[in-house]
């Protein structure tokens, strides 16, 4: 075979299964390969290729789990799964760069901060939460379409990256939007850590956070807006819901918790010129730190389990387009 195609040994050895080259160094993949390709890429919320590759093995298990995806139907097969597990970040983004443009996004999202004060503290030197736990909360306040203030609060753990965003259009809601917040996460909270907005008096959090039991603690909000996780700022025409602004932050933490990988900055490394580089860990969504061992309890790690196993992904995307097509007008998910 290496001779035949004029290539050594070495690439002829990492050549996937079912790959077929035409020329040098690129690999073509059948046209079933591409078209599941981009089904799981409308699944995944069309994350870009260095994220969407470390996704690959559980998106496939959870779409053939709820039958999205069955073995011998629709071109997917065995041969299929195993193309999509070789190719390379490089090759997703090449193949899914007619889908990008045709959605209107011709290039691929980049990937937010898990938060930038995880950057800050490791910078400063300060010692990274070793357990989740610990909770940064951010509040944004915005003007909705009728002249109302409402806020929108995101909370994020440190250590692993779990997301869960909440919403109140008067003072009086907070208290009981911050309590659902928190007791959304699927481990024991010791710790939140609020940026405060100047507009909103911290009483109904303290009151929330003395409510779940849970310590706070005030840090100064940057004179900058505050960038949230898949929370978008609403257009003036956007119609306001706080049911399902709340569904809709529901959904979209799901997606984003269980199959959406994400990478945690390490340090910075020093290059051979003198100059210096971000460093990170391997991409992994939320939920896959919680299951090492010794993280959270054995009970808290089974019922992550068995709800990890209800979510299907294909699902989770259709019910967050047709909440933002009511909310923004888009269209929905197909």
């Amino acid at each position: 075979m290496c001779r035949a195609q004029s290539v050594n040994s070495s690439f002829g050895a990492r050549s996937g299964p079912g790959a077929v080259h035409e020329g040098w160094g690129r690999r073509r993949y059948s046209p079933e390969t591409a078209e599941i390709l981009q089904k799981v890429w409308l699944a995944s919320g069309q994350i870009c290729g260095k994220y969407l590759v470390a996704a690959l093995p559980g998106l496939l298990d959870a779409l053939e789990r709820h039958h999205e995806l069955r073995l011998g139907e629709d071109g997917y097969s065995a041969q299929v799964r195993t193309e999509l597990t070789w190719m390379s970040a490089a090759t997703v983004d090449r193949y899914l760069a007619a889908a990008r443009a045709e959605a209107g996004c011709p290039r691929p999202p980049r990937q937010p901060w898990r938060h930038h004060s995880f950057m800050t503290r490791i910078v400063q030197g300060e010692q990274v939460q070793a357990k989740p736990g610990l909770l940064v909360v951010s509040m944004r306040s915005d003007v909705g379409p009728d002249g109302r203030a409402y806020w929108t609060f995101q909370a994020i753990d440190l250590y692993c990256g779990w997301v869960s965003t909440a919403s109140a259009q008067c003072p009086a809601e907070v208290m009981p939007a911050v309590v659902r917040m928190v007791g959304s996460f699927p481990f024991d909270v010791t710790l939140l850590e609020i940026n405060a907005d100047p507009h909103l008096s911290p009483n109904p959090v303290t009151q929330a956070a003395e409510a779940a039991g849970v310590s706070i603690r005030y840090v100064a909000v940057a004179s900058s807006p505050l960038v949230m996780d898949g929370v978008p700022r609403l257009p003036h025409n956007a119609r306001y819901d706080h049911v399902i602004m709340d569904e809709l932050w529901r959904y979209r933490g799901e997606r984003r918790n269980h199959f959406v990988p994400t990478t945690r900055f390490t340090g910075l490394e020093l290059r051979g010129d003198g100059t210096s580089r971000r460093s990170h860990d391997l991409p992994r969504t939320p939920f896959e730190p919680l299951l090492d061992p010794g993280v959270i309890t054995v009970c808290q790690q089974a019922a992550l389990r068995e709800h990890h196993r209800t979510l299907d992904p294909v699902d989770l995307t259709r019910h967050i387009e047709d909440l933002e097509s009511r909310l923004f007008g888009k269209e929905s998910f197909a």
